[in-house]
Order: structure tokens, then C-alpha cells, then sequence
């Protein structure tokens, strides 16, 4: 303001404005705007995924998430102020910056170990961040899996699909006259089977007779 009266920002001199003196001159500023220190998100939304767990606050920065086998979600978030800026960061890779409504480039995913997705918002003040940071979890083919044996020196070796990691193996051990129970209780899982494709068994020559079935989860 000068003399009373509201002048646009800017540099005057008496080429400009009357009230400056020959050889004088003036800067005129706004009053001093503060930087926003707001660095939360409203949302994210992985496509295609399962919903997140739990389900999104925006003061929660710790989630899980699944997504169906050969999925490559994209990840979408939302700004609550739209001056600050985020990146996306995969399994502690920087990807690059994310702006608030635009979905990333897919995902691709690992079966069998969780993918960490986190997002770093910094707010427009340089100096405010939160991280956001979802575990998903890639679940295996729900296609009906074959079990393959073979056996070698007294050995029963049996292996499924790489797709199906994940799956519980399953035994059952009865007597001929009685045969193979349906129930899941009279089954016992086979320790560390959910974490590989293939694994061997000695072959018990009394033993009458042995089921393996493969289940998930």
C-alpha cells in the first residue's frame, strides 16, 4: 500500500508512480504466505488388490494387502493438500514421484514373499514427510494343482506347480480296509511344505497304504 492506496506487487519508481520521488524507489510485497506442513493422504488404492488391512486412515501408515496370482497392481493416492508431492518407493527401490490421483506403472510381484509398496509424502514446506508402507502378498494360482511323485532308492519324491507355492501338503496314513478319510482333521500337514514345490518322503514298506492331498490355505 502506498499512500493509502493498494498497489500490485512490484518494484516502482518515479517512472511508474507519482508518490516516488526522482531517483527513489519502492518494493511492494503481499503479506508473507506460510508453506503447508500437511503431508497426509486421504487414500490409496492398489488395482487389482485385495482391500487393505486395516482399512485406510488417513493417520495409519501401516497396511496389508493381497492380490491374485499374476496381478501387477497400480497404485493410486490422494493428497489431503495438493501442494505436497509424493514418491513411490518399491521393496526399497525409489520408482519416482507419484502425483495425487494419477496411478503408477504396474507392479510386478513376487509369489511366496510379501512386496513392501511404500509412498513418501513431503509437504510443501520441504522439511514435513510421512511414509506410507503396504505389504502385499501375491496368492498362488487357485487353479485345480497336479501332484507328480516318483521314486528313486526307497524314496517318494512328489512336486506341483511353481504357481501353487503357498499350498499346504497333507498326509494320511490308514489301513486298507478302512481307505482315505475326507476329513481335513484326520489329516496332518506336512512341516515346511507351504514354502516349497517338492519334497521327499522314505517310503515305509509297512505301512499299508499313504495319501498326499494339496489344500489352500
Amino acid at each position: 500500500m502506498v499512500n493509502g492506496v493498494t498497489e500490485p506487487n512490484g518494484i516502482y519508481s518515479s517512472n511508474n508512480l507519482a508518490a516516488i520521488t526522482s531517483g527513489g524507489s519502492l518494493l511492494v510485497t503481499g503479506s508473507a504466505s506460510t508453506a503447508s506442513a500437511n503431508a497426509y493422504l486421504t487414500g490409496i488404492v492398489l488395482t487389482p488388490a485385495g482391500t487393505l488391512s486395516p482399512g485406510f486412515a488417513t493417520n495409519g501408515f501401516a497396511y496389508n494387502a493381497t492380490s491374485s496370482y499374476g496381478a501387477s497392481p497400480t497404485v493410486t493416492v490422494i493428497n489431503a493438500d495438493l501442494t505436497a508431492t509424493n514418491e513411490l518407493i518399491f521393496n526399497g527401490t525409489p520408482i519416482g514421484l507419484l502425483p495425487s490421483g494419477t496411478p503408477s506403472s504396474p507392479l510386478s510381484l513376487t509369489l511366496g514373499t510379501p512386496d513392501v509398496v511404500q509412498v513418501l509424502v513431503t509437504a510443501q514446506d520441504g522439511v514435513t514427510t510421512n511414509l506410507y508402507m503396504v505389504d502385499v502378498t501375491e496368492l498362488p494360482s487357485q487353479t485345480t494343482p497336479k501332484l507328480t511323485s516318483s521314486v528313486s532308492a526307497g524314496t517318494l519324491n512328489l512336486s506341483w506347480p511353481a504357481d501353487h507355492l503357498g499350498y499346504r501338503l497333507l498326509t494320511q496314513t490308514n489301513n486298507l480296509s478302512r481307505g482315505v478319510s475326507r476329513n481335513l482333521n484326520d489329516w496332518g500337514t506336512v512341516a515346511g511344505s507351504t514354502g516349497v514345490t517338492s519334497t521327499n518322503f522314505s517310503i515305509v514298506k509297512t505301512n499299508l497304504d499313504e495319501y498326499y492331498r494339496l489344500v489352500y490355505p
